[in-house]
């Protein structure tokens, strides 16, 4: 027979045991808390990566003169697109060089996701 002293687990066992588990599920839902977050991150910035690829080759392939607006938003961002020529000019053409920049910013924290620069001739 097993002496009562002996049978089962002290209270304190079972409030360590209780406390080590709660400690862990704490650490994993940190863990699953933060990549959610940097899952939301990487599905803006590439949202707002394809977003500022085609703004830039809107802004390549239309000439100056065009109506190309300079900024505006879309959905959740907001793009600016810039074009300024550039003291220097190409080395073999003597031509004018033009810089094209687009930039794309969470409308909602301000902050700047995507900045995009290219070198083109001028026309």
């Amino acid at each position: 027979m097993i002496p009562p002293e002996a049978a089962g687990f002290s209270l304190v066992e079972v409030m360590v045991a209780i406390a080590v588990i709660a400690g862990m599920t704490g650490m994993l839902f940190d863990t699953i808390a933060t990549h959610a977050r940097f899952a939301e991150e990487l599905r803006k910035r590439r949202e707002a990566t394809m977003i500022a690829e085609s703004l830039m080759e809107q802004a390549v392939v239309l000439p100056d003169r065009s109506a190309s607006p300079g900024s505006g938003r879309m959905g959740s961002f907001a793009w600016n697109v810039s074009k300024r020529i550039e003291s220097s000019e190409a080395r073999d053409t003597r031509v004018p060089v033009q810089e094209i920049r687009v930039r794309i910013a969470d409308v909602a924290t301000g902050r700047q996701l995507v900045d995009v620069r290219t070198l083109r001739l001028a026309r």
